[in-house]
């Protein structure tokens, strides 16, 4: 948290500063990290925690979220 990141798109460059890191289960992921609506916002889902061979995936989501700067 509070890291910056910029993104460039369409040739126009935004920066975000970091507010969130959470990691969580996959399984409580809450579907509102992909709302459209309210305040703008970065949100990055990816994969983390231990890896569940048996069934070849990763156990946890990391979520990261940055706001416009």
């Amino acid at each position: 948290a509070g890291m910056r990141v910029a993104v460039t798109a369409g040739g126009r460059t935004h920066t975000y500063r970091v507010t969130s890191v959470r990691t969580m289960p996959k399984a409580a992921l809450p579907l509102n990290v992909y709302s459209v609506t309210g305040r703008e916002r970065l949100t990055l889902v990816t994969c983390g925690g231990p890896f569940d061979r048996a069934i070849g995936h990763y156990r946890d989501n990391v979520v990261v979220t940055a706001v416009r700067s």
